[in-house]
């Protein structure tokens, strides 16, 4: 082992001093790049995938504004269980459709019949 203690941050640098860390001290260290760790993570912009590519903000649309993009009635959009996944009730009679959602259903829809 070194003369100097090790930290947290010389175990980033140098990986290969793990081997040097003593048993005592591991769950010390575990717990500091833990906390290290979180606290990053905590600085990434809401709404950026893990390859730092922002997602595309999702809006939820009016059961009027789902049925014109799909050609239906808003009744359809309202009860289809083939909609479902993609509806989100906000109270007993107030209903919106996920446009991400509904943009990925018709994609993936394409072609079929």
């Amino acid at each position: 082992m070194t003369d100097s203690p090790l930290t947290a941050g010389a175990i980033v640098d140098d990986p290969a001093k793990i081997a040097d860390i003593p048993p005592e001290m591991v769950p010390r260290m575990i717990a500091q790049l833990s906390t290290t760790a979180a606290a990053l993570a905590a600085r990434l912009p809401l709404g950026l995938t893990s390859n730092g590519l922002a997602h595309e903000a999702d809006e939820l649309l009016k059961p009027a504004e789902a049925a014109k993009m799909l050609g239906v009635s808003d009744d359809f959009v309202r009860t289809s269980p083939t909609l479902k996944a993609i509806r989100v009730r906000l109270g007993s009679d107030v209903i919106r459709v996920s446009r991400r959602a509904l943009q990925g259903m018709i994609g993936r829809r394409l072609g079929r019949e």
